[in-house]
């Protein structure tokens, strides 16, 4: 498998997976209206104890990592 091809799916599968993050926090946040206390904003979630801004960074490198090898050449 090429680098482009490696970028190419690395990138689709790490939006793919950042999306359905994204969305998980709001099903959290009307999980959470349900039981009456919750944050106003979805993404106020991402500061919250189990780290789940980590998680989002590391999806975050995996992408930018991704499309730098779709734009590199090979070799």
């Amino acid at each position: 498998m090429k680098r482009r091809q490696m970028g190419a799916l690395g990138a689709i599968l790490s939006a793919l997976v950042l999306s359905l993050e994204l969305f998980g926090l709001k099903l959290v946040q009307t999980g959470e209206m349900a039981s009456g206390a919750w944050c106003s904003n979805p993404l106020s979630y991402l500061a919250e104890e189990p780290v789940c801004g980590l998680a989002v960074a590391i999806k975050g490198l995996v992408f930018c990592i991704s499309v730098i090898f779709m734009v590199c050449r090979d070799q």
